[in-house]
């Protein structure tokens, strides 16, 4: 009998060194081919998964989204100060400000509000301050014109008013 209690307190340790091992990961992350194969495995280094095919589309992994439309072109920014001025056509008369306000006289009616670049289409939006006032969008042909979606009359800067 002497001989069994030791044995017991040995088999008891060895269960519980073995119950202590931590379970393996039941998904581990694969090793990359590339990397597998150019040997690529540093000690302490987690490998990293390859990200699926269809997360690489293009357009589709943005951080940021930036609106890149300018009347002048691509890859160039807005400039607010150097289009600010006053744009005419005969019996209209449109002021920019640079502070995103403007002013508007068209056929003795007036009208002020707020100014901007539409997102995505590059038109420049006049909101009126009067709600009941529809808005206005005008397309930017050149730096110097503006060229009003409803079909008018383009406006161009500094242009005379054909008043005499």
């Amino acid at each position: 009998m002497r001989h069994t209690a030791p044995a017991a307190l040995l088999l008891g340790a060895a269960l519980a060194t073995v119950g202590c091992r931590p379970a393996p990961d039941p998904d581990p992350v694969p090793v990359p081919q590339a990397s597998r194969a150019a040997g690529a495995m540093r000690p302490g280094v987690a490998p990293t998964a390859a990200i699926p095919a269809a997360a690489n589309v293009p357009g589709t992994d943005a951080v940021v989204v930036a609106d890149h439309t300018s009347p002048a072109g691509a890859g160039t920014r807005f400039d607010a100060r150097a289009f600010s001025g006053v744009f005419r056509a005969p019996g209209t008369q449109l002021a920019i400000e640079p502070d995103g306000r403007y002013a508007l006289s068209s056929a003795g009616v007036e009208s002020v509000g707020s100014w901007s670049l539409e997102p995505g289409s590059g038109l420049v939006l006049l909101d009126p301050d009067a709600k009941d006032e529809p808005d206005h969008r005008f397309a930017l042909p050149s730096h110097d014109e503006l060229a009003p979606q409803d079909g008018g009359v383009a406006l161009r800067r500094g242009a005379a008013t054909g008043k005499r």
